[in-house]
């Protein structure tokens, strides 16, 4: 979904993956975005359009949200899988 954000341009994000542990990748991009904006990495580029260091902390606090999101749902599906067959029980032939 598009919104109006804090830098004054309308927004949107999409994420595309192939594989279902979508929320690794968005972790550890999150990590990284985290740790360039503690060490003031490309601030000032975002700075000169009116997207202050406080406006990029909460996209990606709210990104976090969404990786808790994906977290909880996958808790969810695997206490809603059917349990697995017991070893030795019988097999195809």
């Amino acid at each position: 979904p598009s919104q109006s954000g804090g830098c004054g341009v309308e927004q949107s994000l999409s994420v595309i993956a192939n594989r279902t542990s979508v929320e690794a990748v968005l972790s550890q991009t999150l990590q990284r975005a985290d740790a360039q904006l503690d060490a003031g990495a490309y601030v000032h580029h975002y700075a000169r359009y009116g997207c202050t260091e406080p406006v990029l902390r909460e996209y990606i606090d709210e990104c976090w949200g969404i990786v808790a999101e994906y977290r909880q749902a996958q808790g969810a599906t695997a206490r809603s899988a059917p349990p697995a067959p017991l070893r030795g029980a019988s097999s195809v032939r």
